[in-house]
């Protein structure tokens, strides 16, 4: 899957994976982020409050996803998980 540009996709339809929850947050090296019903996959895309893509990876079916926040600088940034059918966006801060 790949993340849509289009920042109205995130409101049309029904989600079909939900984010469980990210860990910790706020962060310093690294992020869990635990996802539920996402079956074949996402991509992670962390944008820095510019809306600039800071961190991008994609992963197949799994519950539990781990990301490197460690080159990150403090701050607050947006990540969107996306499935083939869906978006969904929540607030990461790196504290250290």
């Amino acid at each position: 899957p790949v993340c849509p540009d289009n920042m109205l996709s995130g409101f049309v339809g029904t989600h079909t994976f939900t984010i469980e929850s990210i860990v910790p947050n706020p962060a310093r090296d690294e992020i869990v982020v635990r996802v539920r019903g996402s079956g074949y996959g996402v991509s992670l895309v962390m944008y820095d409050v510019l809306g600039h893509a800071v961190l991008t990876t994609q992963q197949s079916a799994s519950n539990a996803i781990s990301l490197d926040v460690s080159r990150l600088a403090e701050g607050s940034y947006y990540l969107r998980v996306c499935s083939a059918s869906s978006v969904v966006s929540r607030r990461v801060v790196i504290a250290r």
